[in-house]
């Protein structure tokens, strides 16, 4: 405070009065009241209102990572530390930065993947804002079929028997996917591929074929109902390896007989029956 309009050589000092400040130390402004006699002296003074303004301070910043991870069925946030805690408070923008709110986003799934602009607030520092994205990647599903070989015997490849050859990994404990078995029912001897259609719960087929060939359907969903049914925009199947499934030929066992002309005896030939022969031929020939 000052004390303007003495005279006379007179001091500040000859002014009396008291000062008081509204009370606080946060960032804002704060009235300043100065009080004392209207009448001192040879002065009428005249006392008026002042203020104090404290601004915010910088360097509050946001720290923290983005996430990007892969499906596994769990919620996914953001973990972020401001560099001052006390009197800081978060809020978080998926729009960016047109509304915000309180609460932490979380994602879950590959669709609900997003950009978050997170905002520090603090009565005594200038807001401090920073951007991170939420991001779950879908699964990775591998599928390893081996070749399995028989015998034609005119019945049809099972599906029991296939399943012992085929691998498929990838899908989450608590969720389920219905395998099918392509070359499940062939009967006739050839070479096929021992390739898969996985059902997904959505009633999304993914089949993989000779040469790890990838075709997308549409059919119905016919797996497990104790365990939740896998969606396909949540996996992808990678660098499939299919066998193959043999059925060899039925080739007829050889008998190693003689081969002889029609009407001619197959009996084994003896020195009797050398004898007789020649005698017979003796016998014609004389006649």
């Amino acid at each position: 405070m000052t004390v303007a309009g003495l005279k006379g050589g007179d001091t500040e000092e000859d002014i009396h009065y008291t000062v008081t400040r509204e009370e606080g130390e946060d960032a804002g402004t704060y009235l300043i009241t100065p009080e004392g006699e209207k009448e001192q002296g040879n002065y009428t003074v005249i006392f008026r209102d002042a203020s104090l303004t404290i601004t915010k301070a910088t360097g509050l910043t946001v720290g923290g990572t983005s996430v990007k991870v892969p499906y596994d069925g769990t919620e996914h946030t953001l973990t972020i530390l401001p560099n001052v805690t006390e009197g800081t408070k978060l809020q978080y923008s998926t729009d960016g930065g047109r509304t915000w709110t309180a609460d932490a986003p979380s994602v879950t799934t590959p669709s609900e993947s997003m950009s978050v602009v997170v905002k520090a607030t603090n009565p005594n520092y200038a807001d401090a804002v920073s951007e991170y994205s939420l991001t779950v990647e879908k699964a990775e599903i591998r599928v390893v079929t081996s070749d399995y070989e028989k015998d034609y015997d005119g019945k049809p490849v099972t599906g029991t028997v296939l399943s012992g050859t085929v691998n498929v990994t990838g899908i989450i404990r608590s969720e389920a996917i219905e395998i099918r078995y392509l070359a499940e029912g062939q009967s006739e001897a050839g070479e096929y591929a021992n390739g898969v259609l996985l059902v997904f719960g959505d009633g999304t087929g993914v089949q993989i074929g000779a040469g790890g060939v990838i075709t997308t359907i549409e059919t119905t969903y016919g797996g497990s109902s104790q365990k939740t049914p896998a969606s396909c925009e949540n996996y992808q199947v990678v660098s499939p390896q299919i066998g193959k499934v043999v059925i060899r030929e039925d080739v007829p066992e050889s008998t190693n007989a003689p081969e002889t002309m029609p009407g001619e005896s197959t009996r084994p030939v003896t020195p009797l029956r050398i004898a007789a022969s020649i005698g017979l031929s003796w016998i014609i020939s004389r006649d």
